[in-house]
């Protein structure tokens, strides 16, 4: 199946780990009805995702962010450059990416495997 990203939208996402909402008092002068929500992240929480960032020539701009806890890790961001002049299969980690088309709006891929 065919998917479609514009510039600077992930288009893959690979989500391990568990969030989960809890409420705390915080007191009828601090919200409406005195309850706050938040995000609890499990130890195990990881997100990784690919970035669209353009074609220049044959060379589409790929960037990998990973999060862990819910917060951007800067030690896993990363900056990828793929020529499709040598080939439209791209490969990041465990995941291989068929590109059909690549302009400075948008990308259409197919992923083609996840392991």
């Amino acid at each position: 199946m065919q998917q479609v990203a514009t510039i600077g939208q992930s288009f893959l996402i690979n989500q391990n780990g568990s969030i989960s909402t809890v409420r705390h008092w915080v007191g009828l002068l601090n919200s409406p009805d005195g309850w706050q929500e938040s995000k609890v992240y499990s130890r195990d929480f990881i997100r990784q995702e690919l970035v669209y960032g353009g074609r220049s020539g044959n060379t589409i701009d790929v960037a990998y962010r990973e999060f862990r806890g819910g917060y951007a890790t800067p030690a896993f961001y990363q900056s990828l450059k793929y020529d499709l002049s040598a080939s439209t299969r791209i490969r990041f980690q465990k995941f291989t990416i068929d590109v059909v088309r690549a302009d400075n709006e948008n990308i259409v891929y197919k992923i083609a495997s996840d392991r």
